[in-house]
Formats: structure tokens, C-alpha cells, sequence
């Protein structure tokens, strides 16, 4: 019977680039559906983040070699012929001289061709694999300024074609692969699980649709520009079970249709390409996936495929991009629709923040009126602070005012992010103005969006879930990616700076009392305390020079206690014992060669048996 495995890969907190939000939370979600919801085993389902324990050969670091050497290991070692691997990506990705690459967190963006992980490489490692089911799921694109402009996408595209692995890919290289705090997650992972829960994600094909469907309609509803997800499928795959019990979603043998849309019949011309009809009218063939959901919405009649993404002819793919030769749905209707919904949303809220604004001067006028020593605020922006101190009542967003910006500007978009207190996606915007345009009100916007900034930190501390150490160091840690977002020579940087280091040292508080916790003389006991102490500790970011240094000599430290405790088990000759310790011990500290030699040896030689007395 074949097998299914998994490597999923989340990276945030690269070395030498900005922190991403929720790239990591993304692969550990969708390592606990593969072995919470899908079943697969958890031994087949390796994860690679930057918070991995280690303490499991299924977790490992993800630097360039570590990636590299978990694929290939996989591939030439692991894999049967039959098996299928998913292989998921969440990170950065950049395209560099005509070439697609992956970030591991180790890469540094002057030197990408050689500490970055090229997409040819990748494709040229499954090559190598017993078995052709491999489905590569790549989220990237998230363009964070440091980036050049050009996304990953178009060498993908050619690249999964002539290999035959289908791809799915979460953006189309011009576009931004979001993830929002209201989720905590991005949005294509929530579209995929969602896709993967349901009969809607069954087959290759049927995850595919239901990802076009719904990725742009997650990103409209966050108020997010458009995400589009494009995907590389071979025909003989098209009809592919994803999940071990993907079988049991079928319906008396044949595929369970798409449950939330309309499947109609679609007339293929003699022509390359499709048309659809509309009351008999040909409307033209435009870019997969732009606008689908609003033509369904506003044009029933159009008749639509459930495998509309698929193109003609012996390889039958659903290739999506700016070099896609295969046009499947009408770029100028759906660009309109979208447009008419932006001015329509646009109109209202600006209907909104007048009639606020007349009811905020009205009220100020009766306030002076009755009180003849108020006199109003100069700014709605200075009468109503977002936060004014740690202990201030929660965020309400800002208060209406005039700000002068075109119309579909950044900095128009920041200002309505900012009222709707969606501060992350106000930050990206307002970073996006341009020089020459940056006022008085982007002075003033930027304050009051980095003192929201750091509410939403605070409220991270404050959310409820499980106590435990490992989780409570996960939210210090994601206060800080939230705070760091504040720059140098920005409004709150000092105050998010004292944050940062406050936080890193409860984390590694944290550390030593996971370290110090009582063992009752238990090796395994013992050494699983050690290694959680050091998971921890290793979460204290490099922002403090003196934290930082504190934390790498406890990691070190805790390390040579690890190894001491598997020497004494080699010496009594429990050598799998041994073994099993000493792997806890992370790659990156001073004794990890010493510790490597040492397991080597011990592999050789057989455990010592206790046999029970007769």
C-alpha cells in the first residue's frame, strides 16, 4: 500500500531579513491537519521552522543544507515507489536574474545565487524520487520591502511543466501572498485547509478550483488586494486523491462535485482557447482566475467548467501568469467588476467618515456651547489617541479626518486600514507612500498606526489559550515581530525597543525554569527538560546584543548537559539510549561535531539487555 509523507517548511524570523507574521504558524497547521485530520503518520511528516525542538528527527532546523538535505534524503531514502509527498513551502521567495528562489532563513539577498535555494534544484532533487506523486505547494511572494519587486512564479511555471509535478503556487508573481492577524494564519493556507476539509479539495484538480474560488474571495472579505493562485497540473494528474482517505469523499465511484458552485456544461470551439457564452454573446478570453467568483455572481448564464482552469491538448494544465498561453476568463468584465465593487466600497465609507465627521462637529459645537471654556481638538487624529499608556482601554480605531490623498492612494488605503484597526496592513501601505508625498497627515497617521502597532502586541500577551511555557514564549514571541515593525526614527521605535527587550528576557526566564524543573533522576526525563529549555531559549531574538549573548551560552551550556547524560548511558552500555539523547542536541552549538562522532560510535555497538529476574 502507498504511503503518504510530508515536509512542510515555515520560516519568520530569518536571519538577515524582516520577520514575517505567520509563515511558521502556516506549516505547523498544516502538519497538524496532515496528521490530526488526514491520518498520516507522524513519523512521515517532517517540519522544518525556525522554532524547531530537534528533539524528534521529524523537526529540523531550516537553513539552506538543512532544507536541501530533508528533501534529498527523502527522496533517494524514504519514498517508495507509489507514495505520494507533499511538499510545502512558507516564506520568502525571489526571483533573481530569470531564476525562481527560496529563501531558507540563513540567506542573505546580496549573495541569493548561493545561499538561496534555486527552483531548478528543487525539481532536479524530486527527479530523483521512486515515485512521481509529489505536489509542491509553494506560499511565498510576500514582499515585505526588502524584495526586489519581481516575484516567484514564471520559471516555476515552465519548470513544473517539463518535470510533471504538479504545482500550486499561492500568488501570481505580480501579486502579494497576505496573511492578516484576524486569522493569525495566511490566507492561502486557511483557503487550502478549508479546501482539504471538504469534498471541494478531494483531487488535484478539485483543490485547484476550489483555491480560485476562494483565495480571492478570502482576500476581499480581509480587504486585502486581490490574491489569485495559480497551478501547474499534468492531465494524467488531474484526477489525483490528495489525502490517504480522499476516496471516501467520492460519490458511487466518480468525484463528489464542487459543492458551492453551479457545474454547467462548456462549449470548446475548434479554436485554441475557450469561450464562454452568454445569451449567445462571445465574451473574450482573458486571465485565469480574475474575477471568477464576480462573473458566477453577475453573470449566471456564463457558462462555466468545474475544470475551467484546465487548457487543451495532451498536457492539460492550469498554468496562470503573465506568460500563461492559455486565457480562460475575461479579463475586462472581471477587472471592471472589480473596480465597480472597490468604487462602490470606496463611496460608502467615504459616505461614512463625512457623516461621522458632521456628527463629531455638531457634538464638539454643543460641547462648547454648554461648557463656553472647551475648545475643540486641532485633528480628530490628536482628539482620539489610539493608545495613551499600558493600562489604557482597549484600541477603537481612529476617529474620522480629513486627510488629503488621491483617491486609491497608499496613503488613502493606510488611513482606512488605520480606522478599521487593521495596523499591520496599515504599516504596509503607509511604507508604500512615496517620499515626495509624505505630510503633516503621514506624520500623523504613522503615530497613531505604530502606537496601534503596539496595542496589538500587548493584546497578543492577553489572549487565552493553554498555559504552558512553549506557548506563552510563542506570544512574546509574536508580540515582538508585531513591535519590530516599528522603525528607526519612527514615532513609539524607543518604547517598542523596551518591549523587545522586556519580552526576550521573560523568554529566557522562561528557558531556565524549563531547565531547572525536577527530574526524579530520569535520563530521558532530564534531557527532554534540557531540550525544551533550549527550544525556548532559542525564540530570544538577536535585538539585544545581551539577551541574545545570555541565551546562546544557556543553549550551549544546557547542550554539553545533554551529551554528559548520554556519555553516562553510553558507559553503561545503553547505547540506544545514548543515541536518543545526544540527537537532541541542535546543529548549531560548539560541541554538535563532537556529539555526531559519538553517535556514530554508539550506533555500532549493541544496547545492553536487562532481562527480567526468573
Amino acid at each position: 500500500m502507498a504511503n503518504y509523507w510530508a515536509i512542510t517548511i515555515g520560516i519568520d524570523r530569518y536571519q538577515h531579513l524582516q520577520p514575517l507574521m505567520y509563515a511558521q504558524r502556516d506549516a505547523q497547521a498544516f502538519r497538524t491537519f496532515l496528521i490530526q485530520e488526514a491520518k498520516i503518520p507522524a513519523k512521515h511528516c517532517f517540519l522544518l521552522t525556525d522554532s524547531a525542538s530537534r528533539r524528534h528527527r521529524t523537526e529540523i532546523y531550516p537553513t539552506r543544507d538543512g532544507i536541501q538535505a530533508c528533501i534529498a534524503r527523502m527522496c533517494q531514502q524514504r519514498l517508495q515507489p507509489g507514495d505520494f509527498l507533499w511538499c510545502f513551502f512558507s516564506g520568502y521567495g525571489v526571483r533573481f536574474d530569470g531564476k525562481d528562489y527560496l529563501l531558507p532563513i540563513d540567506c542573505r539577498l546580496e549573495d541569493v545565487t548561493t545561499t538561496g535555494i534555486p527552483i531548478e534544484r528543487l525539481f532536479s532533487t524530486f527527479e530523483t524520487a521512486p515515485t512521481d506523486n509529489i505536489l509542491l505547494v509553494l506560499d511565498v511572494n510576500r514582499n515585505q520591502g526588502q524584495l526586489p519587486a519581481e516575484g516567484v512564479g514564471d520559471q516555476v511555471a515552465l519548470l513544473a511543466r517539463e518535470h510533471g509535478v504538479p504545482t500550486i503556487v499561492s500568488c501570481l508573481p505580480d501579486q502579494v501572498s497576505h496573511e492578516t492577524l484576524a486569522l493569525r494564519q495566511g490566507l492561502f493556507t486557511t483557503a487550502l485547509l478549508e479546501g482539504l476539509r471538504s469534498s471541494a479539495g478531494a483531487t488535484l484538480e478539485q483543490l485547484v478550483q476550489y483555491l480560485s474560488y476562494r483565495l480571492p474571495e478570502l482576500s476581499h472579505h480581509h480587504w486585502r488586494p486581490r490574491q489569485d493562485p495559480f497551478a501547474i497540473i499534468p492531465s494524467e494528474k488531474r484526477f489525483q486523491f490528495v489525502l490517504p482517505d480522499a476516496k471516501h469523499l467520492s460519490v458511487n465511484g466518480t468525484i463528489a462535485p464542487f459543492p458551492d458552485l453551479p457545474i454547467v456544461e462548456e462549449r470548446l470551439l475548434t479554436s485554441p482557447d475557450f469561450v464562454f457564452f452568454d445569451s449567445g454573446v462571445d465574451v473574450p478570453v482573458g486571465r485565469v482566475g480574475r474575477g471568477a467568483s464576480e462573473v458566477g455572481r453577475r453573470y449566471p448564464t456564463v457558462q462555466l467548467n468545474p475544470a475551467w482552469h484546465f487548457s487543451t491538448g495532451s498536457e492539460m494544465e492550469a498554468v496562470v501568469g503573465r506568460q500563461s498561453e492559455t486565457r480562460m476568463l475575461n479579463a475586462a468584465i472581471a477587472d471592471r467588476l472589480v473596480e465597480e465593487d472597490l468604487a462602490d466600497s470606496v463611496f460608502w465609507r467615504r459616505m461614512l467618515a463625512w457623516s461621522g465627521l458632521v456628527a463629531a462637529v455638531l457634538l464638539i459645537g454643543v460641547v462648547v456651547r454648554n461648557t463656553g471654556t472647551e475648545s475643540p481638538p486641532s485633528s480628530a487624529l490628536d482628539a482620539e489617541p489610539i493608545v495613551e499608556s499600558e493600562t489604557s482601554s482597549p484600541v477603537q480605531g481612529i476617529a474620522p479626518s480629513v486627510i488629503e490623498a488621491e483617491p486609491g492612494s497608499p496613503l488613502e488605503s493606510a488611513y482606512l486600514e488605520a480606522r478599521a484597526r487593521n495596523f499591520l496592513d496599515a504599516k504596509q501601505f503607509l511604507n508604500a507612500v512615496p517620499a515626495e508625498e509624505r505630510n503633516a497627515d503621514f506624520d500623523r497617521l504613522l503615530d497613531q498606526i505604530n502606537k496601534g502597532l503596539l496595542s496589538d502586541a500587548k493584546i497578543q500577551l492577553a489572549r487565552t489559550r493553554e498555559l504552558t511555557s512553549e506557548n506563552q514564549a510563542a506570544d512574546f514571541v509574536e508580540a515582538m515581530k508585531i513591535a519590530r515593525l516599528i522603525q528607526p526614527n519612527e514615532p513609539q521605535y524607543q518604547e517598542a525597543q523596551q518591549y523587545i527587550t522586556r519580552w526576550s528576557h521573560v523568554i529566557l526566564d522562561m528557558a531556565q525554569g524549563r531547565a531547572d524543573r525536577r527530574n526524579d533522576s530520569s535520563t530521558s526525563i532530564a534531557a527532554d527538560n534540557f531540550g525544551a529549555a533550549i527550544t525556548t531559549a532559542r525564540m530570544v531574538p538577536p535585538d539585544n546584543a545581551e539577551v541574545y549573548q545570555k541565551a546562546q551560552k544557556a543553549i550551549n551550556q544546557w547542550s554539553q548537559q545533554i551529551f554528559d547524560l548520554a556519555q553516562d548511558r553510553a558507559d553503561e552500555a545503553k547505547y540506544e539510549v545514548a543515541v536518543q539523547t545526544a540527537e537532541i542536541i541542535p546543529p548549531d552549538v560548539a560541541i554538535y561535531p563532537e556529539v555526531q562522532a559519538a553517535i556514530a560510535v554508539w550506533q555500532d555497538k549493541p544496547s545492553l539487555l536487562i532481562l527480567p529476574t526468573p
